[in-house]
């Protein structure tokens, strides 16, 4: 069964990555990095864009209260899984601010909390959220990190990684999962206790399962 996708373009640095999803959200003034896409629908509170050049490329608009405790990117994000989107592709969420950074990284474990499979995709970095397994296809020789999310994460086991994870418990203090290798197209984990981001050095990224 094919599992359709919504794309979110965000306001980070541009990305050579043209979505190919079935429905385009974009955050506000992601509007810059939509000039040649077919956009659905466009979120935001639009302090920072001009309404008019909105309207002229977007088939509907949401607009909300600028006086807001969410980002623009978790109301797409939200708007999306509401929508019934369960796989949903995040582009331009990399580079500017870095507290807009650090909450876009928190998007993929709230996707996941409300029963969605989130990933940032970027020109040279694909990242995903874990809690229980992640089996992907990449090239190999790509290098892997597995950082641990909100504290401490224990891996039960690995496949086609160079440096094997069984029962190896990453801490939130140490740098230990970084820079592991794919030994093979196909690699994973299993996540015995704990939640991890996955940033893959690679675009060409196919996702397995993930959860």
């Amino acid at each position: 069964m094919v599992v359709k996708s919504a794309g979110i373009i965000l306001n980070g640095s541009e990305t050579d990555i043209t979505p190919k999803d079935d429905y385009i959200i974009v955050a506000d003034a992601g509007i810059r990095h939509a000039e040649k896409l077919k956009i659905d629908i466009i979120i935001g509170d639009f302090d920072s864009i001009n309404k008019e050049v909105l309207t002229s490329c977007a088939l509907e608009m949401v607009t909300f209260n600028s006086d807001k405790n969410e980002t623009d990117g978790e109301l797409a994000l939200r708007f999306a899984i509401k929508k019934g989107y369960k796989r949903i592709n995040i582009y331009s969420a990399l580079g500017g601010r870095t507290d807009h950074l650090m909450g876009n990284l928190a998007l993929l474990s709230l996707a996941s909390d409300l029963g969605a499979v989130a990933a940032i995709r970027d020109t040279n970095e694909t990242i995903f959220f874990a809690k229980e397994k992640a089996y992907f296809q990449v090239p190999a020789n790509t290098y892997i990190s597995i950082v641990p999310f909100n504290g401490n994460a224990l891996i039960e086991s690995s496949l086609n990684l160079k440096y094997p994870l069984n029962n190896l418990e990453l801490a939130s203090t140490n740098t230990l999962g970084i820079s592991n290798i794919a030994l093979d197209s196909k690699v994973g984990f299993e996540i015995k206790k704990g939640r991890v981001l996955i940033f893959i050095n690679s675009k060409k990224v196919e996702v397995d399962e993930i959860i």
